[in-house]
């Protein structure tokens, strides 16, 4: 029920959302960035999934705002599992960690932190997306980098976040962006 994502270019980073927060029967627009980010805007974390999980890790912020940018997926796995979450892995029944995927950005790199705690590096220039808006997110991406290669990447990622927006029944509220440098 949202889309997140993220891009580099090895000095900056953008990172984007929808605000709609719901659960099975009912939705708010007004939910607010799916992001957490350090007051010096040098990293951010955006949650695909339950918002139960970006409200445990806020309370970590003093914690991971010591981080270097190597550590910092280990020390938010570490965080997690200090606060219960475990990785799902196949065959669980339940949502042990709530089936959540976290995007980790600084302007360095991005990197995904899957249900089952594992690393993923994005490469510089590659869109990082997830959430139930993620398919149209990643799609407009390619048609714009593909088709219109001139195109600025901040206008992209607003033109992906948009597009997710509009054909993804569970995205919505408002397009939030900002820039990590």
């Amino acid at each position: 029920m949202t889309t997140i994502l993220a891009v580099t270019d090895g000095h900056r980073a953008w990172i984007g959302s929808d605000t709609r927060i719901g659960n099975e029967d009912r939705f708010f627009d007004s939910g607010g960035p799916k992001w957490i980010v350090s007051d010096k805007r040098d990293w951010a974390m955006g949650v695909a999934g339950y918002p139960g999980e970006q409200q445990a890790l806020a309370g970590y912020v003093d914690v991971l705002r010591g981080c270097s940018d190597f550590d910092l997926p280990t020390e938010i796995r570490a965080c997690l599992s200090e606060r219960g979450w475990t990785p799902k892995r196949a065959g669980d029944g339940g949502l042990p960690h709530g089936g959540s995927t976290f995007i980790i950005a600084t302007p360095c790199r991005v990197i995904m932190l899957g249900v089952d705690f594992t690393i993923i590096p994005i490469d510089t220039g590659v869109l990082a997306a997830d959430g139930s808006g993620h398919e149209y997110a990643l799609g407009a991406w390619h048609a714009l980098t593909a088709g219109a290669p001139g195109v600025e990447t901040a206008e992209r990622v607003n033109t992906c976040l948009a597009t997710a927006m509009a054909l993804d029944p569970y995205s919505g509220g408002k397009a939030w962006t900002e820039v990590l440098t």
